[in-house]
């Protein structure tokens, strides 16, 4: 068994990027063939977005529609809208780029365990990525462990505590590992 390198590290250009960074990025994922959420889901993301607001310099939420989405619009105007009556400026955004084309022109990424915050978190070196525990926990008994160490993703508690250095920027640097071309080559040169 080998652990290869992410396919999109290196791509980040945060360092390109000079526009000063207001906005998170929440990609929706969880409920993809729900046209509405629980209350008590709406509330969590409340919660915990309230959280991230007061925590960092962001004025604004964008909520990433699901791939599986694209058609109904699914639980993401439900949410939007949730959040707009409660003093959150909160936006839909399409999903038509890769979400690691797009991760650094956001100051961090908030949302469910899904594989988007692997997607982010290897495709930029700055943002930080944080995993919402109590949302995730829907799905998942213990969403923390299916993450393994959650190497460079934060997580917002299921209580809603958090340790304030996860909204710190900071360039992480992944362990060094060897990509798949890399690997498939070792492997072959060794059969010889």
């Amino acid at each position: 068994v080998y652990l290869a390198q992410y396919p999109t590290f290196g791509t980040c250009r945060c360092h390109t990027v000079k526009k000063e960074k207001t906005t998170i990025l929440c990609p929706l994922s969880g409920w993809e063939k729900s046209a509405q959420i629980s209350e008590e889901i709406l509330s969590l993301y409340y919660r915990d977005f309230i959280t991230v607001l007061s925590q960092t310099e962001a004025k604004y939420i964008h909520l990433r529609c699901h791939p599986d989405f694209v058609n109904t619009g699914g639980w993401s105007v439900q949410l939007r809208d949730y959040l707009l009556s409660r003093g959150i400026d909160a936006k839909i955004v399409s999903c038509d780029k890769p979400i690691g084309e797009v991760i650094c022109d956001y100051l961090g990424v908030v949302g469910f365990a899904s594989s988007s915050l692997k997607d982010t978190r290897a495709a930029c070196d700055y943002a930080f990525i944080i995993g919402l525990t109590s949302i995730s926990k829907t799905y998942f008994a213990n969403p923390k462990f299916v993450y393994g160490k959650s190497e460079g993703i934060s997580w917002i508690e299921e209580n809603g505590s958090f340790d304030p250095d996860i909204f710190t920027r900071f360039k992480f640097v992944p362990q060094a590992r060897k990509s798949i071309p890399d690997i498939v080559s070792g492997l072959s040169k060794s059969q010889l």
